[in-house]
């Protein structure tokens, strides 16, 4: 086992290898499935495949402990499940429901849904108290939980802890993997300079846990308290102690805490923008000025400066509001969410504002994409836009239609979307014609759902007593 505290630099001779290695090849993509957080590498919360989610779950595990705004991801290849708990626990399931392994991160909590490796080893995001505050590392584990190596996130030069309460995401081109993370609080700036950034960063590792790249984030904000505060602290600690009145604190997040951003890659060819080894990753920052920046990551490229290069920011909100994770299409639209009640679609081509939605409340998560509608979760309503427009389909069923409350993400395939919920488990088709109710005396809160390739969900229901993986479709 290799373990590392801080980040060195790759050796020249190694990296001259590395940007041989990557010249001229063809990124690696999975194969379908949910192998990270929101599906893919895009964040669309979509599978392409029919589904018919049955109402009644094939199996069930007890965890020991709740699961985040985060959620279990699914091996493509070998059906494994793994997911990780506000307890420190990361799980690994065979896909019939029996336990394969678990690994216990001590005095910590898991704040991600787990990524997968092309090979089969798995990435996540643990973070542990440090003072008054938080550090997260970024650690990789291989399929029977043992930890190949885990490294702190970078701190400033004052030491202070660096935090991340999204998720890790994994791209990979030629054999080589990179790893995609948000960091907060991972980086000094000169006070002296007249427009000085964000302690913010975008972080990209290689595959040995070493930063490959790094940029700014977002803008400069007079807050320079050390590390993440209130949005690990606040979410931990309601997610293992209690679970308040549904509602009694609008809106939401203020009870639960949001997380923070989850990059989105897309490496279609997207005019000057992006190649398939070459791709573009859309990030978001609600520190100060509430923003979200485009980069394009080139791998092949010899200096560290040029491997992430900023294409294009603009300011989303107003200070204060909090924004979901972006979604990108290969068209270079890039969607997300935003606390004032807001779904927002750019096109990273124009760098123009494509078009907004007033979703009457906050939206935690990205839109889910599939082909025919862009479906939208917020506190209480479930939206089902126009892919083009953004404006409410024209359904059988007024639009939209509410559910119980929930801060989880959906999770869609080509006829359905899975909406969990305070009060159940809810199967919509696009049209809303159709809806399962499955499991109504269980409660979905914050956890995302995954959707296999083969029509598998996965889904976390967890009160203050207990929290349960259920697994439903075929065998």
């Amino acid at each position: 086992m290799r373990t590392r505290s801080s980040w060195t630099r790759p050796a020249s001779a190694g990296l001259g290898i590395l940007v041989g290695l990557l010249a001229a090849a063809p990124p690696v993509r999975a194969q379908g499935g949910w192998d990270q957080a929101y599906g893919n590498l895009a964040n669309t919360s979509f599978v392409n495949i029919t589904t018919h989610v049955p109402v009644a779950p094939r199996w069930a595990f007890q965890l020991d402990g709740a699961v985040s705004a985060g959620g279990p991801s699914v091996d493509s290849k070998s059906g494994t499940i793994y997911v990780g708990t506000a307890n420190g626990t990361f799980w690994s399931l065979l896909p019939n429901g029996d336990f394969h392994c678990s690994r216990s991160f001590r005095n910590s909590t898991i704040t991600s849904t787990p990524a997968i490796f092309p090979n089969g080893d798995i990435a996540i995001l643990v973070t542990r108290p440090f003072g008054e505050a938080n550090q997260t590392a970024l650690a990789r584990l291989t399929p029977n939980c043992g930890l190949v190596w885990q490294v702190d996130l970078p701190r400033r030069r004052s030491g202070e802890p660096s935090s991340a309460s999204g998720s890790v995401k994994i791209w990979t081109l030629n054999g080589l993997s990179f790893l995609f993370v948000h960091g907060r609080y991972t980086i000094d700036i000169d006070l002296t300079t007249a427009a000085p950034e964000s302690f913010h960063e975008l972080l990209v590792y290689d595959g040995e846990g070493r930063i490959f790249a790094r940029h700014q984030t977002g803008n400069w904000c007079i807050d320079i308290g050390g590390g993440l505060g209130w949005e690990i602290t606040d979410l931990w600690d309601v997610l293992t102690s209690f679970w308040p009145t549904v509602g009694s604190v609008p809106p939401l997040y203020e009870t639960y805490g949001w997380p923070d951003s989850t990059p989105a890659i897309m490496d279609s060819n997207i005019r000057d923008l992006a190649t398939p080894s070459r791709p573009l990753v859309a990030v978001t920052d609600h520190n100060c000025a509430v923003s979200l920046d485009v980069f394009q990551f080139s791998p092949a490229a010899a200096a560290s400066a040029d491997r992430l290069v900023k294409r294009w920011g603009t300011r989303v909100d107003s200070d204060g509001t909090r924004l979901s994770s972006p979604t990108v299409t290969p068209a270079g639209l890039i969607a997300l969410g935003t606390s004032g009640h807001r779904v927002r679609v750019y096109d990273a081509v124009t760098r123009t504002l494509k078009w907004s939605y007033d979703t009457t409340y906050a939206v935690m998560h990205p839109p889910a994409l599939a082909p025919d509608a862009w479906i939208v979760p917020s506190d209480y309503l479930v939206h089902f836009l126009k892919p083009i427009s953004g404006g409410l389909l024209g359904t059988a069923r007024p639009q939209p239609f509410p559910t119980d409350g929930s801060l989880a993400g959906l999770a869609a395939s080509l006829n359905e979307v899975v909406v969990p919920n305070f009060e159940e488990l809810g199967i919509w088709s696009h049209d809303l014609l159709s809806l399962t109710h499955a499991l109504r005396d269980e409660h979905f809160r914050t956890s995302s759902p995954a959707l296999d390739a083969s029509g598998r969900l996965y889904v976390v229901a967890q009160t203050n007593e207990r929290s349960v993986l259920f697994a439903f479709g075929p065998p």
